[in-house]
Parts: structure tokens; sequence; C-alpha cells
């Protein structure tokens, strides 16, 4: 036999195996999560029968919203999933980044706010527009927004805890900052925090969340910027670029923190 055709064989080989051992950790890691979640969907299920049944109205509205967040959880694990097993090339279109970013709001203030956390945004009028596929972009920003939640709730020693959104704009760039002020990150924590399967959550994360959220705004030619300190929360920072073809090799202006 050819050893061009050879040595292609055990490429493919290599690939094959290499796609097997993914998928193996992708369903431990997956399993993991859901057993977390179904274990909140349990008590979300218990405390509104509990209620229903002693005609409390206050608790049974606390175990439906429990529920409708585990519900909500699933359907994110389930995206994150079929994002990792299937690529596909981005559709992007001309888009106002006002009317992106009030679409990505509506999404995720309303969860934010039901967990006690204050929530401000500071975002420029007229922004103008971007090239985006909005359909895989707006869950890798929510992903994030998923991230700070979780980095508050964690955090019990301080409260309320704050959540701040900031959009602007250059004319190259479109910049979108996440800022809590959670419970941080090591400076070994924030080096693993993109990588596949890696979780600082336990049995309550996946790992494909934040590797997914990179990987959609590498497509885009963009890139995530973080800065955390422990116990007194974390910055992230996507920069995207206005144009299909830009180039972000020049680092723009960043946004003054509070």
């Amino acid at each position: 036999m050819d050893i061009s055709e050879v040595e292609r064989l055990r490429e493919e080989l290599r690939a094959a195996q290499d796609r097997l051992t993914s998928l193996g950790l992708m369903v431990s890691s997956v399993s993991h999560g859901i057993k977390g979640i179904l274990t909140g969907l349990d008590a979300g299920v218990y405390l509104t029968e509990s209620a229903l049944r002693k005609s409390d109205l206050a608790h049974a509205r606390e175990g439906v919203a429990t529920v409708k967040e585990m519900v909500e959880r699933i359907r994110g694990v389930v995206l994150d999933v079929l994002y990792f097993a299937k690529e596909r090339p981005l559709e992007r279109k001309r888009t106002d980044v006002n009317a992106f970013t009030a679409g990505l709001l509506a999404v995720s203030a309303p969860k934010i706010r039901q967990r006690a956390i204050e929530f401000s945004t500071d975002i420029a009028p007229g922004l103008g527009e971007f090239d985006i596929d909005a359909a895989v972009a707006a869950p890798a920003l929510n992903n994030i927004l998923d991230n700070a939640v979780d980095a508050c709730s964690a955090e019990r020693a301080q409260a309320p805890h704050r959540i701040t959104f900031r959009v602007r704009g250059s004319p190259e760039h479109v910049i979108f900052d996440i800022q809590d002020d959670g419970v941080g990150m090591t400076r070994e924590i924030r080096a693993k925090i993109f990588d596949l399967f890696y979780s600082s959550k336990g049995r309550a994360g996946t790992g494909l969340g934040l590797f997914i959220s990179r990987q959609v705004v590498g497509q885009h030619g963009g890139r995530i910027e973080v800065e955390s300190t422990p116990g007194e929360g974390s910055l992230f920072r996507i920069v995207l670029p206005r144009r299909a073809t830009q180039d972000l090799n020049a680092t723009p202006p960043g946004p003054d923190r509070d």
C-alpha cells in the first residue's frame, strides 16, 4: 500500500479516536450537569406541590420559578451540546447593535433580577450596525451573563450583588462589557475557564458554556478578555468587529471600570 495512503488512514483513525474521546468526556460532563439540574427541578416540583396542598400561593410561585429556571438551564445545555456536536458556517447579517442588545437583555435581564441581583446597563445610543449571526452570538453572550449570575450566587458574604452590562462602539469595533462583583477567580482558574469540559462549578456546570462562547466570538473574528480578582468579581470584555472581514489586531480603548 502507498505510504501516503497509510499516513492518511492513520490521521483519520487519530481524528476518530480524538472525537470519541471528546464525545465520552462530553457525555460524562453533561451527565453531571444534568444531574445537578434535575436535583433543583425535583426541589422546585416538591415545593410547588407542597405549597398547593396548603394553598400557599407565595411558596407555590417560588416553586414554579425554580422549575422554570431549571428548565431554562436544561435548554441551555441542549443548545450547547447541539453547537458542539455540529458546527455550522456563520450566517452573518447586517444588524443594528442597539436592537441586538435589546433582544439579548430581554432574555437575560428578568432571569438576573429574579435572583435578587442588581442589574444595571450602560448602553451608548446610536451604536450603528455590525455583521453578526445573532442566532449563535446572542446565546454566547447569554452564557457569559449566566456565568456572572453564578459567580454572584457563589459569593454570599456580600449582598445584594450587582452585574453591570455596558455596550459601546468605535468605528471598527463593538465592545460588550459584563462585570460582576461575585466570587472572582484566581489566576489559575482564569487560565482554564475557556478549556473544553472545564468547570469551576462542580456538578452544576458542564464545561461547555464558556468554551462555546469563545468559539463563537472567535468565529466572528473577535476576542474575549478577562480580568478577575478573588473576592472582588470579574470583568468579561467581548470585542467584535463591525465588518466580517475586520482584523482585530489593534487593541481598542477599554471602558473605565466602576
